[in-house]
């Protein structure tokens, strides 16, 4: 399932470009304000708390008990509500002290001086799960060449959840992130795989957004640095007969800078490893479908 949100009886995602698989969503031309963006894609709304209140008894109809005393309510201390403050819809309850509130404006605001720089531009936004899950995605203007030949624009996601259920998220992806399919498919189930993610204990401030970028390598020049190291993969030869194996050791020792993933097992392949597209799959952790197409 795509699980857009669908509340105030529209598909609340915008896009630019290619429409989504599940063709929903408001079209948007190229330059669009991120305050349109925030209409367009519903992300216009803020996330509000509540007290969580409860009666302590529970008592038939037909009790003698003071119906004053049956319309008590007593308020669970440390918990709040959390509700969208168009629709009034509750999206989780959390906790008071522990769970800070990131706005789902602000995962366009992660790419306010980015798209002013002119190194990124804003491909898709939305919410998911009623508004429980929203996310941007932006596409760099800088292109990756691969010997010549494969020609790759990058993608770059932020996303967070509002009832607890992913951490705050951030990472590089070849996946165009469209719907909760393709969320999952590019940071994996509750965003377990991202190369960022900050959990909600943490407030999400200015300063920790542009921290971080400086730790995507958004603030240097990343795309020639992949660049660089993908050729030097892609120089790498193995043949049917003898397997070469993928290892953190290989990929340390040829990439120019430390590798911004972690990188736990090894993938043998029986192909010409100048198929980097494979490596950088690995890097970006796509997902088996996306390495078949290769």
């Amino acid at each position: 399932m795509h699980e857009i949100d669908m509340s105030n009886d529209r598909a609340n995602v915008a896009y630019v470009g290619k429409v989504p698989w599940h063709g929903l969503g408001t079209e948007l031309e190229p330059g669009t304000s991120i305050e349109e963006w925030k209409i367009a894609a519903g992300l216009d709304w803020t996330a509000e708390r509540r007290d969580v209140l409860f009666r302590p008894y529970d008592f038939p109809e037909n009790t003698d008990m003071d119906p004053q005393q049956k319309r008590v309510l007593q308020q669970f201390p440390d918990r709040s509500v959390i509700i969208r403050s168009d629709t009034l819809v509750p999206l989780s309850i959390m906790s008071k002290s522990k769970f800070n509130i990131v706005q789902p404006g602000t995962v366009l605001e992660f790419y306010r001086d980015l798209v002013e720089d002119s190194k990124y531009d804003i491909e898709v936004a939305g919410c998911l799960k009623d508004g429980r899950i929203v996310w941007a995605l932006g596409r760099s203007k800088d292109t990756l060449r691969i010997k010549g030949q494969d020609k790759i624009k990058p993608f770059l996601l932020f996303s967070t959840a509002l009832d607890g259920t992913m951490s705050t998220i951030a990472d590089l992806s070849f996946i165009r992130v469209v719907c909760n399919n393709t969320l999952m498919a590019a940071v994996g189930l509750n965003g377990q795989n991202a190369a960022i993610r900050i959990p909600h204990m943490t407030k999400i401030t200015p300063a920790r957004l542009q921290q971080i970028k400086g730790e995507l390598g958004l603030l240097d020049d990343w795309i020639g640095n992949w660049e660089t190291d993908a050729n030097k993969l892609a120089d790498l030869e193995s043949n049917d007969d003898k397997n070469y194996a993928i290892t953190s050791v290989n990929l340390e020792s040829i990439c120019t800078k430390p590798l911004p993933f972690s990188f736990s097992c090894n993938q043998s392949i029986s192909r010409p490893v100048h198929s980097v597209l494979f490596v950088m799959s690995l890097k970006m952790h796509c997902t088996p479908p996306f390495l078949l197409l290769i």
